[in-house]
């Protein structure tokens, strides 16, 4: 009866050891089924690069009225109306139109850090998105007449603080500083005005709007070429 006994409980071990075994090969040939699996998936996309935070995009809309830059018959006519990125403004707050229309670079020197030029119609409304350069702390508007009147020529608009950490991911947000600021010019007759005398209501001929995106560099300081306003 001992015997028995021994060899009853000698195969019940055996039997616990072979099965033990077998759960040990399936968890292993799972493990690596799994693995496999894994390993022949399509790969994760890599992550976004994230948006700079220092880069301010500006809106500016140009309205012009139905008498913008009128010949000695007063008709009017087209204007080329340039648009100077500044580091400081004192140096365009005194110069003259001549200086400014034929020398700006010598005039200006080294407060220019970027122009460009966009040419207006009458009953015009020119939206222009542009870069703003992260030296410039002025917006210059300079309206070329054809027959210009004391300082009315030209108009300032100061960029607000450049967007930071801050204004990541919130960058339509009406809380906290503007990160990509909209401002407007106006033209009426010989004067351009940043909308300290004019506003929208006062253009209800506009056109629909003209979409125009600057380049973000332009050739040096020198301003390109445009397309010279009919006689």
């Amino acid at each position: 009866m001992a015997a028995s006994a021994s060899t009853t409980s000698w195969k019940r071990k055996r039997t616990a050891l072979a099965l033990a075994s077998l759960s040990l090969v399936g968890l292993g040939l799972g493990t690596a089924f799994g693995s496999f699996a894994i390993g022949c998936g399509p790969a994760a996309p890599p992550p976004e690069a994230a948006k700079p935070c220092d880069v301010q995009i500006v809106t500016l809309r140009i309205y012009a009225a139905d008498n913008v830059n009128p010949n000695e018959n007063q008709n009017p006519r087209p204007v080329v109306i340039r648009l100077y990125q500044l580091k400081d403004e004192m140096r365009m707050q005194n110069a003259t139109y001549d200086e400014v229309l034929l020398s700006d670079k010598e005039v200006l020197a080294d407060d220019i850090v970027k122009v460009d030029e966009v040419s207006v119609f009458p009953n015009d409304l020119v939206e222009v998105k542009f870069e703003r350069a992260k030296e410039a702390s002025t917006l210059g508007g300079v309206a070329l007449f054809h027959s210009p009147k004391g300082q009315s020529w030209k108009t300032f608009y100061a960029f607000p603080l450049m967007p930071g950490e801050a204004q990541c991911g919130g960058r339509e947000s009406d809380a906290g500083a503007q990160a990509d600021p909209k401002t407007a010019f106006f033209v009426e007759s010989t004067k351009i005005d940043n909308g300290s005398e004019f506003d929208e209501s006062m253009f209800p001929n506009a056109t629909s709007i003209r979409r125009v995106n600057l380049p973000k560099a332009s050739g040096g300081n020198a301003p390109p070429k445009a397309a010279a306003p009919a006689p």
